[in-house]
């Protein structure tokens, strides 16, 4: 290994700024290692020992690397914060990182070591310097630079020695900064500590972005925190300068260490037995052993996804479909047979290709452009300048700020309109929330990819999806965030952001011009975000949109009538518009009102005498915390009498509303209040008319207590007493009779037509927006800011009663959503859980604790009938938080004793359940299981019910035979009570065979599982998901007897079914995917691999890492990999998967003693065999005295272990064990 010779040959031939090689093999490098210094650093001082003057990444390091070939370089860059000959550093962190990027790039490009794996070795700042370098390389993605993204590609692993990592809170940032400087600062007339951190100050914005931005890439690296465990002297006092926490966070999956040094000489060995040095070094070796094999796989990745690119690009081309391209061959790394074979494919189909002009284009706008556009022409002149620079790789984002009202959305609806022509696809955004914004991407992605969207697997997948298509789309692109007005609540704004355009190489555009295909080239793609913060400037370039000016709002107040009225009235109309503040949705309310009055325009000032004592009226009421809430984002006086102008129009026409109709009363403007509880994105009429068909039939003096259920019934009318008679607009008699009423009252039915009569007139009056109807209905939408005033122009009392109102026709929906699930489809589940995520949010944003929703008993029924929303859509841990509630305000409301507490107590021990907090759900469900036997009976359904959870909670806890009894008593139990066929007994008999097949009585879970198969689907038909969940069942137990081919085609019926009957990534779905892959494992581990992986993406957005189902999807996917000899993967898995068991389930849980007995395994296989037999009788003990149910196999693997290593005296006791539990087995 060539190594320089001395110290000062060391010293001399490293240049103190960019890479230098300090050791390197002979030939057949396999590894780089690159050190980066920190603060005041050099790249030889900061490495080298103050006493002996070792430089141990050339004196120490390379023969510890020898075997593994590696390559040592130091990188230096000027991180001067103490006054030099040459003064204090001002270079940004950014280039300091794309230096290094760019400097180490051209090292390995010019030795054809590009995919040669990476370690780092960062110190203090040096850490910042590597995770933005790495952040930078990621994001290469373009034809000219993509070289530079393969420092991320190869990049195996990170050693951070006492670097902050500090997330987002500045005052950490400002503290470290204090200290650091503080501990660096040379002696110096003109800089003082505090001059220093103000310098660097500005920066801890940056500083805590490239935290934030590092953290989406963790998952590629091996990282290793160093933190120091003693303290640096800063004057007179000690201190830690990055403290523990900070240093070396607790991150699942991170190795962290402490080094007994300062932060100064932690960078710093003497000897291979300084303190910390044999951590450290142990850490850079295991990495340089590990990384090879790693990165090979790494860079297979990246060709597949580099081709994927190509052919979504050349798709967008063609305007079709590129399955007959070529995949990347093992023989053709770099891809250039493909990219031929492309081109090839490109030209034979070059008589199929339409013109630009024919070529499809999109227009994914569903937001209503208004009918009268008006004035604006500066500002939409102000986009098309900003949008007309020279294009750049990214695409160029603008921010419209401006008050809500000002008309930001209705300028960019008309510059959508007018630049049709311009783009290729313009595609809005609702981001009102992050929720609604995956919704337009699901919309998107349909357009763009047609029926293939189906295929689309998870919200995050959609993101991903659509930003590639626009990423690698050679056409230009508009892409609109309208309402993105709390960056709080949606901070992840850029993750839908496409990051570059990731143009194809050079080499397609000169195929394509010889071609003659018109490419559009350099034209620009687009980004505009509407919103009514100030503070999105990071984002774009902001552009504010002032009031409308006179002429502008003249015309737009008097659209309607003659210039000869217009120029008559000008005065008094400029006069109004001056009154209104010039606010574009003020002006247009104004005209509303105008027209709905029939007001001339010789009249005018009518109306401004109407507006100031209606105006006086609104201030009076206006509260002075009113600006606080929901999104007003109004800041100032002027602000403020702007938004009161157009506040006061409404109240005008609020009040039209209520002359106009006399018999109507109150109710039109109920119903409008009302609608603004809900997501005001999209209000659908079936939200109505399903509240409707509950609370429908009735008389004003009706009493309702021969309801079937009528302990419900009550609950309903104390709750809706007064409050459906807005209900009455919309009814129409009938004499038909409701099966669910006994009473014999006249029932109503709805009204569509009326219920669209309404909306018209809400329209008319422009109170509402893109109001449209079609076969499922009519729906609307309201404006953000008339949404605010509509909730925030009511006392407080008044106020809550719409919040319980809007919960109750939510919860209706979601108890008539969970009745009728299979016959729902999908996308009205998600509109009705945004609803139900509005609701919720206003309940804490305007009622007290204790009243919000599961705290107080008299909601208790509508948050279960949520909570039955959230479990049907697989958001389990918002059901068990909404049951959570329910039981303790039940508990202290009624007693724990009490048939309601004890009733709920067992939905809240199912939803623990399904959380995977199996030891608490067995607590809550025995106990209650108990007590209501105790009180109710046995055969009492509640006990049954509580039973069934008590039972199916010990399977999952390893206790399969206390299960088998408790289901067979309960299966015998219902029988005597109830029919064979009735579902919850089906339930039981599924919950017996389910324990069965864990107990491996495989004949009789069939036979049972059969029986229950054959009931539901003469009841339910064969479909149906629920006869689905036996039909897997029952391939899981013709797997187990070997009838493996039968099982699979079962269960890839099963998976059909739940996919198109619930979603890809609803958890049923999910779990029959898994048992899919335990299937094929016996016979394809790579697509069992592939499976599993893929239940193990989508699942993380529903389950933790902890959660037991994820943890057994990992069990799985280590067995395949270890079958097709990943031992490095496997040992990864099963590592995370132990760590996750130990924390949640505890060291003596079988699953988790079986792990360990596995990750032993893996250890001894790759040669690890003093952590493997140190780990395999700790097991195998632990086995023994829990009398583990697989303590036999386990002993017998630590047998194997101990033979073959040698330990032939720990091998012969552990032989007599197994023998002497055999004999005790045979004379059982």
């Amino acid at each position: 290994m060539a190594m320089m010779s001395t110290c000062n040959d060391l010293a001399k031939s490293i240049n103190r700024y960019g890479l230098a090689e300090v050791s390197a093999p002979s030939d057949d490098v396999q590894v780089d290692i690159v050190f980066v210094h920190g603060l005041n650093g050099h790249p030889y001082d900061t490495w080298t020992s103050e006493e002996n003057k070792i430089f141990w990444p050339a004196q120490l390091l390379p023969p510890r690397v020898k075997n593994e070939k590696a390559r040592v370089l130091v990188y230096g860059y000027d991180a001067d914060v103490a006054p030099t000959a040459s003064g204090v550093s001002s270079d940004k962190i950014h280039n300091h990182a794309e230096h290094l990027v760019a400097t180490l790039c051209a090292s390995r490009h010019g030795r054809k070591a590009l995919e040669r794996p990476i370690i780092f070795v960062a110190h203090s700042l040096g850490g910042i310097v590597v995770k933005r370098a790495l952040i930078y390389s990621a994001g290469k993605r373009g034809t000219k630079t993509g070289h530079l993204r393969s420092i991320f590609v190869s990049t195996y692993g990170i050693m951070f020695l006492a670097t902050p990592h500090y997330g987002s809170d500045p005052t950490r940032w400002n503290s470290w900064l204090e200290n650091i400087c503080s501990a660096l600062l040379l002696n110096g007339p003109t800089n003082t500590p505090q001059q220093l951190v103000d310098a660097l100050k500005p920066n801890s914005e940056t500083l805590q972005n490239i935290d934030r931005q590092f953290i989406e890439i963790t998952d590629q690296f091996q990282i290793y925190y160093f933190h120091e465990t003693k303290k640096t002297k800063l004057g007179r006092v000690w201190r830690y300068i990055v403290e523990e926490d900070s240093a070396a966070p607790v991150i699942q999956d991170v190795e962290r260490a402490g080094i007994p040094q300062d932060h100064i000489h932690i960078s710093q060995f003497d000897s291979d037995r300084s303190p910390g040095f044999d951590l450290v070094m142990e850490g850079i070796q295991r990495y340089a052993i590990e990384a090879p094999e790693t990165i090979r796989l790494h860079w297979e990745q990246e060709r597949r996804e580099r081709l994927s690119q190509r052919d979504a690009m050349v798709k967008m081309l063609l305007g079709g479909p590129t399955s007959g391209l070529a995949r990347v061959s093992p023989n053709d790394p770099g891809g250039l047979a493909t990219e031929k074979k492309v081109f090839d494919d490109v030209s034979s189909r070059r008589a199929d290709i339409p013109s630009e002009a024919h070529q499809k284009r999109y227009y994914i706008v569903p937001r209503e452009r208004v009918k009268d556009f008006i004035g604006r022409e500066a500002q939409l002149a102000g986009i098309s300048s900003l949008f007309s620079r020279a294009p750049t790789q990214l695409p160029q984002v603008l921010i419209l700020h401006a008050l809500g009202g000002q008309g930001k959305s209705q300028i960019v609806l008309e510059y959508c309109q007018r630049s049709r022509r311009k783009y290729r696809g313009i595609f809005w955004v609702n981001a009102s929330s992050e929720t609604l914004a995956i919704q337009s991407y699901v919309q998107i992605a349909k357009a763009l990819l047609g029926d293939s969207s189906a295929h689309v697997e998870n919200d995050d997948r959609v993101i991903e999806v659509v930003k590639d298509c626009l990423e690698s789309s050679r056409a230009p692109w508009l892409l609109v965030f309208d309402n993105y007005d709390q960056p709080n609540k949606f901070d992840k704004v850029e993750r839908f952001l496409p990051k570059s355009m990731q143009y194809a190489v050079s080499s397609l555009c000169r195929v394509c011009l010889s071609m003659g295909l018109i490419l559009l080239l350099g034209e620009q793609c687009h980004v505009i975000f509407t919103t009514r913060n100030q503070d999105l400037d990071r984002l774009g370039s902001l552009m504010e949109i002032p009031a409308m000016d006179s002429n502008e709002g003249v015309d737009l107040l008097l659209r309607e009538h003659s210039c000869h009225d217009i120029n008559d009235n000008f005065e008094t109309a400029v006069e109004i518009v001056r009154r209104l503040g010039g606010l574009a949705l003020a002006i247009d309310q104004a005209a509303a009102y105008i027209r709905y009055m029939r007001i001339p325009p010789d009249r005018l000032g009518e109306f401004l005498t109407t507006y100031d004592h209606r105006r006086e009226k609104t201030m009076s009421y206006t509260p002075p915390n009113f600006w606080k809430y929901g999104t007003m984002q109004i800041h100032g006086k002027e602000d403020q009498n702007k938004a009161i102008s157009a506040f006061t129009t409404w109240e005008m026409s609020l009040e039209q509303l209520k002359d106009a109709a006399p018999l109507e009363k109150n109710e039109m403007t109920h119903f409008l209040t009302l609608s603004a509880y809900f997501n005001p994105a999209r209000i659908e009429e079936s939200l109505f008319s399903t509240y409707w068909n509950k609370y429908g039939c009735w008389r004003k003096d009706t009493a309702r207590e021969k309801d079937t259920d009528q302990k419900e019934d009550t609950d309903r009318k104390k709750e809706t007493d007064g409050k459906v008679e807005w209900l009455r607009v919309i009814g129409t008699a009938s004499d038909r009779h409701d099966a669910r009423v006994s009473c014999g009252d006249t029932c109503e039915e709805w009204d569509s037509d009326r219920f669209w009569d309404m909306l018209s007139k809400l329209r008319e009056m422009s109170l509402s927006q893109s109001t449209g109807r079609n076969t499922q209905g009519a729906s609307f939408s309201i404006h953000p800011l008339i949404r605010d005033w509509l909730q925030l122009r009511l006392e407080p009392e008044i106020r809550r009663r719409f919040v319980e109102e809007s919960l109750t026709i939510a919860a209706t929906n979601a108890r008539y959503y969970y009745e009728n699930d299979f016959s729902i489809n999908r996308a009205q589940h998600d509109a009705l859980l945004a609803h139900v995520d509005a609701c919720i949010m206003n309940d804490r944003t305007f009622s007290e604790p204790q009243l919000q929703i599961g705290n107080d008993v008299a909601s208790n029924h509508k948050a279960s009938w949520i909570a039955d929303l959230y479990n049907l859509h697989g958001r389990y841990e918002s059901m068990e938080a909404l049951r959570r509630k329910i039981y303790k305000s039940l508990k202290a409301s009624l007693g724990s004793e009490h048939t309601d507490t004890l009733q709920q107590a067992t939905h809240w021990s199912r939803a623990l359940l399904r959380i995977g907090k199996y030891n608490e759900a067995e607590e809550t469900a025995r106990r209650t299981f108990h007590s209501q036997k105790a009180t109710l009976g046995e055969k009492d359904l509640l006990t049954l019910e509580s039973m069934g959870v008590l039972a199916s909670t010990l399977i999952y806890l390893g206790r399969p035979e206390e299960s088998e009894l408790l289901y067979r008593h309960e299966v015998e139990l219902r029988l005597e009570v109830s029919e064979r066929s009735h579902p919850k007994t089906l339930w039981s008999m599924s919950g017996l065979a389910w324990t069965l097949y864990h107990r491996s009585k495989l004949s009789e879970a069939e036979k049972v599982v059969r029986e229950s198969l054959r009931l539901r689907e003469m009841i339910l038909g064969m479909n149906h998901p629920n006869s689905s969940s036996d039909t897997s069942l029952l391939a899981l137990i013709l797997n187990n007897q070997g009838k493996v081919e039968e099982a699979e085609k079962l269960q890839r019926q099963v998976w059909h079914s739940y996919q198109e009957a619930l979603g890809k990534d609803h958890p049923y779905t999910l779990v029959v995917m898994f048992y899919l892959a335990n299937i094929v494992a016996k016979k394809e581990s790579h697509e069992a691999e592939m499976l599993y992986r893929e239940v193990l993406q989508l699942g993380m957005r529903l389950r933790s890492k902890e959660n037991p189902y994820t943890l057994s999807c990992m069990q799985g996917l280590m067995r395949v990999l270890w079958d097709q000899g990943k031992i490095n993967e496997a040992e990864e898995v099963k590592r995370q998967m132990l760590q996750s068991q130990v924390k949640v389930l505890g060291v003596q849980y079988p699953d988790t003693l079986e792990s360990m007995l596995d990750l032993a395994k893996i250890l001894f296989r790759q040669g690890k065999i003093d952590e493997a037999v140190n780990m395999a009788p700790h097991a195998v003990q632990l086995m023994q005295e829990t009398r583990h149910r697989n303590l036999l196999p386990g002993m017998e693997s630590l047998l194997a272990m101990l033979q073959k290593h040698g330990n032939h005296g720990e091998a012969k006791q552990i032989q007599r064990q197994i023998s002497e539990i055999e004999q005790a087995k045979e004379h059982n």
